[in-house]
């Protein structure tokens, strides 16, 4: 792939700074404008989340081992926002056609009804937001030794670029993070282009939400349908449904 095609961090400095002649200015330095790219990347996550929070879908195989009580969160997860966890008793990561027919969707368990749980149950979860932090907590307690049987599927974060050859994500447009950027730059330096660039930054978010719109997906089953919140499902009442999140 062309370097020409590829919006690495240093690259995107560059642009602003050229942009905006910032290259002998004080006032406004390099890290600032690497922070000013990060705080762009936290607002195109909130409008992809918002529009389309499937493109940032993701999933995780877990290894565990019999006598476990818990699942960690997958680290880079955003706001905790579980899309679904399932169970395949021959491991989702093996193709073979022995698996089909085995795999089931991992309930949540009613807070009213955790006390009634047997061992020989399939398996339910709970999210349980401890002070060290929160964890997937799966009844009965997991039963055997394996690798890929539990699959959490959940919505990620967007990536951020920490070294300066790091390349931005695709789908959150550079040209988004530029403007972005150059508005808050712009606002730090209480410059006269300002109004000018809040309205090139609205055209630029009317882009990325329409590319957004453009994605669908091709016919939504009955593998994957949304779940609460996780924040919600820790603390609510234990009925699915209330508040969707996804397609």
């Amino acid at each position: 792939m062309s370097n020409l095609t590829q919006w690495t961090l240093d690259r995107l400095v560059t642009k602003v700074q050229d942009d905006l002649e910032l290259h002998a200015e004080i006032f406004t330095q390099t890290e600032d404008i690497k922070q000013f790219i990060y705080d762009a990347i936290d607002d195109a996550e909130e409008e992809i989340i918002n529009s389309f929070s499937d493109f940032l879908l993701s999933f995780e195989d877990y290894t565990v081992e019999a006598g476990q009580a818990y699942l960690p969160i997958p680290e880079d997860i955003y706001e905790l926002r579980i899309r679904g966890i399932y169970f395949d008793n021959n491991a989702f990561n093996q193709n073979s056609s022995s698996s089909l027919g085995n795999w089931y969707k991992v309930k949540k368990q009613s807070l009213e009804t955790i006390a009634n749980v047997d061992h020989n149950d399939l398996y339910q979860y709970r999210i349980i937001n401890k002070a060290e932090g929160p964890q997937i907590k799966i009844f009965p307690d997991i039963r055997n030794d394996s690798t890929g049987r539990f699959r959490v599927w959940y919505i990620r974060e967007a990536v951020r670029p920490a070294e300066d050859l790091d390349i931005l994500e695709r789908g959150l447009r550079p040209q988004y993070i530029i403007a972005h950027t150059k508005v808050s730059v712009l606002a730090k330096e209480n410059s006269d282009f300002l109004p000018a660039a809040i309205n090139d930054l609205s055209m630029q978010r009317e882009k990325l939400i329409k590319s957004l719109s453009r994605l669908s997906d091709d016919e939504e089953d009955s593998y994957l349908k949304p779940d609460i919140h996780s924040l919600y499902e820790a603390y609510g009442d234990g009925v699915d449904g209330i508040i969707g999140f996804g397609g």
